[in-house]
């Protein structure tokens, strides 16, 4: 990922659209929620499975980073 610690909106494009989406670390998102009164239970980043996809290509694309950043709280 490209300018990881680098927060803020970023524009992409997508399917001849523009699409806006906002960038934040880790870190941010683990003191906002402590901030904001959460208890963080756990955290998962989805990790791909070899069995869900149908190419050895994709998968490894897939391993390169997290598309997701799961966090269980409670407050």
């Amino acid at each position: 990922m490209d300018d990881y610690f680098n927060s803020g909106e970023r524009i992409e494009p997508w399917s001849d659209k523009r699409v806006v989406k906002y960038h934040r670390t880790f870190e941010e998102y683990y003191q906002l929620l402590k901030l904001a009164g959460f208890k963080i239970e756990d955290i998962r980043e989805g990790t791909p499975r070899v069995e869900e996809f149908s190419s050895e290509s994709e998968y490894k694309r897939r391993m390169r980073i997290p598309l997701f950043l799961i966090f269980s709280c409670e407050k």
